[in-house]
C-alpha cells in the first residue's frame, strides 16, 4: 500500500522474515535491499527523488514505526503490525540459524557491532556471523577506507548483510554496493546494534505496543531526536491528512511541502475518531498480547506431547 511517498509491503513479521531468508536461500546474481520505514522516510523521501526512488525499487519495504501503521488504518488499508529493526534483527537472526545462512554486522557505534553479534550468539545458538566492522565516522568520503570496506565483506561473502549507518545514509550506501558485493540481501537496520549492545535503552514493551516508544527515545536523546520526531512527525501528520481527504498519493512525487491544506477543509470529527480507534487498538492488542502467548505456548507443547507419543508408538 501507499502511504505518502512510501510504498509499503503488508506483511507480518513471520512474512516478512520467510521473504528474507527466501531471498537469501536463492542464487543472486546482485544484492536485494530491504528497507525499514518510518515517519522520517516518508519526510526525506518527499523533497528527494533519489532516495524516493530507491524506496520504490527496495525488493521489501516493511513498516518500522507506529506512526506508520496508524495512518494505514486512518486510510482504510490496515497494514497487520509494526516490524521494528530491532526485532526484525533478532527474528531473522533465529531464522538464519536454523536455515544456516551467515550474517555480516556493519556500522553502529565503536563495538557496537561486536557486542551486539555476542548477544544474538546467545539469543541465536548456531548462528553464523561471517563478519563484524564498524569503520570510522566519514569512511564513505575516504576511498582507501571504502575500498578496505568493501574487500572485508567481500572476502567472507556473507548471504545477510545488516548495515547500521542510520537513514537515509544506510539506504544509500547500500544502493550504490548493491551490485559490488557479493551479498544476497542489504538490510539497513537504523540503530539496532547499539540497543542490541546495551549501549541505547529502549522503551518498555507498553509504550512500543502503544506507539509511544517515540516518546521514550526523545526522552533519552532529546538533542539528537526532538527535531526528527517533533517536526518530522508533524510533516507526516500533513501528508496523512492530505491523502486521507483527497484519496491520492500520488501528488507526494513532488513534495508534500509544496502543498497546503485548508484548516477548514478537515474533517476533524472524522479524523479523530481515527485517531482513537487506532489507539484503542493498540490497547487491545498490548492487552490480548499474554493470552495469545499462552495459547502458542500451549499449541506447541501440545505438538510436544503429540510428537513424544508417536515416537513411542513407532519404538514398539
Amino acid at each position: 500500500m501507499h502511504i505518502g511517498p512510501l510504498a509499503l509491503d503488508s506483511l507480518t513479521m513471520c512474512e516478512a522474515v520467510h521473504r528474507i531468508c527466501s531471498i537469501a536461500s536463492s542464487p543472486r546474481r546482485q544484492a536485494r535491499i530491504v528497507v525499514t520505514a518510518n515517519a522520517q522516510f516518508a519526510q526525506i523521501a518527499s523533497t528527494d527523488r533519489r532516495f524516493y526512488k530507491l524506496l520504490h525499487d527496495a525488493e521489501v519495504v516493511v513498516a518500522d514505526g507506529m506512526s506508520v501503521v496508524a495512518a494505514s488504518r486512518i486510510l482504510g488499508h490496515p497494514l497487520p503490525q509494526r516490524i521494528a529493526g530491532i526485532d526484525l534483527v533478532i527474528e531473522l537472526c533465529r531464522e538464519a540459524a536454523r536455515s544456516g545462512l551467515s550474517v555480516y554486522l556493519l556500522g553502529g557505534r565503536p563495538c557496537a557491532a561486536k557486542k551486539a553479534a555476542d548477544n544474538l550468539n546467545l539469543t541465536c545458538p548456531g548462528l553464523r556471523v561471517a563478519g563484524v566492522d564498524c569503520p570510522p565516522l566519514g569512511f564513505s568520503k575516504d576511498p582507501a577506507e571504502s575500498a578496505a570496506v568493501v574487500r572485508r565483506i567481500s572476502s567472507v561473502a556473507p548471504d545477510i548483510l545488516l548495515v547500521a549507518f542510520g537513514a537515509p545514509k544506510q539506504e544509500f550506501w547500500m544502493e550504490e554496493h548493491a551490485a559490488k558485493l557479493p551479498v544476497k540481501v542489504m538490510i539497513g537496520v537504523g540503530c539496532s546494534f547499539d540497543v542490541l549492545a546495551g549501549f541505547i535503552r529502549r522503551a518498555p514493551r507498553w509504550m512500543q505496543k502503544v506507539g509511544l516508544e517515540w516518546v521514550f527515545r526523545t526522552i533519552h536523546e532529546p538533542r539528537r531526536l526532538w527535531k526528527r520526531y517533533l517536526l518530522g512527525n508533524v510533516q507526516f501528520v500533513q501528508a496523512v491528512i492530505w491523502q486521507y481527504l483527497t484519496g491520492r498519493d500520488t501528488a507526494y512525487k513532488r513534495g508534500i511541502r509544496t502543498r497546503r491544506i485548508s484548516v477548514d477543509s478537515i474533517n476533524f470529527p472524522k479524523l479523530a475518531v481515527g485517531l482513537i480507534m487506532h489507539f484503542l487498538g493498540n490497547v487491545h492488542i498490548a492487552a490480548a498480547e499474554p493470552a495469545r502467548r499462552d495459547t502458542r505456548r500451549t499449541t506447541r507443547n501440545s505438538q510436544v506431547t503429540q510428537n513424544h507419543r508417536y515416537q513411542l508408538g513407532s519404538g514398539l
